[in-house]
């Protein structure tokens, strides 16, 4: 399994689960510094770029968007699934039919959480990951904690990759 943006908020949980789940994770990170916190996670091999990923993969969870994306669609193997959740490069990506021609029957397919059906469905999801942060299972990278009368400011840096992890805000 390939994990693009591992090192990042939503990344970090998905090694954990990826690797909670026995998976072989590949994280993707972009420094190395930010490896460390990857291989910290369970994740079996850390490379620093897409372009350095060896082999092909039967699933890959893509969070980069453009380049990254155009890359993985090129690793995924015969029957494979890229599971595009994000683009944080902020990049559009091209894509041909012919990027798929050396992974037979592969796919792609997004994932809006906001659109994947009523809410009441998600219940056990959300409680098993409750569950697992309670016990120490699953660690959220929290980057950082703020009030919540820094919202605007937060979102910005968010949005310009200023915070590493997820933000906790405080409402007093």
């Amino acid at each position: 399994m390939l994990i693009t943006g591992a090192a990042g908020g939503v990344g970090t949980l998905a090694v954990q689960l990826a690797t909670r789940s026995g998976a072989r994770v590949t994280g993707i990170v972009s420094s190395r510094d930010r490896g460390e916190i990857v291989a910290s996670l369970g994740a079996r091999e850390i490379v620093e770029g897409i372009d350095g990923a060896q082999g092909n993969f039967a699933l890959i969870l893509e969070s980069v968007g453009g380049a990254s994306l155009a890359v993985a669609i090129k690793k995924l193997a015969p029957r494979g699934v890229v599971v595009i959740f994000g683009n944080s490069s902020g990049e559009p990506t091209q894509v041909s039919f012919r990027d798929f021609s050396t992974a037979n029957n592969a796919r792609m397919q997004a994932f809006h959480s906001f659109a994947s059906g009523p809410e009441e469905e998600f219940a056990p999801d959300i409680a098993l990951l409750a569950s697992l942060v309670a016990d120490g299972s699953l660690k959220p990278q929290i980057g950082v904690e703020r009030g919540w009368r820094d919202l605007v400011k937060t979102l910005d840096e968010l949005r310009d990759r200023r915070i590493a992890g997820k933000v906790v805000f405080r409402i007093e």
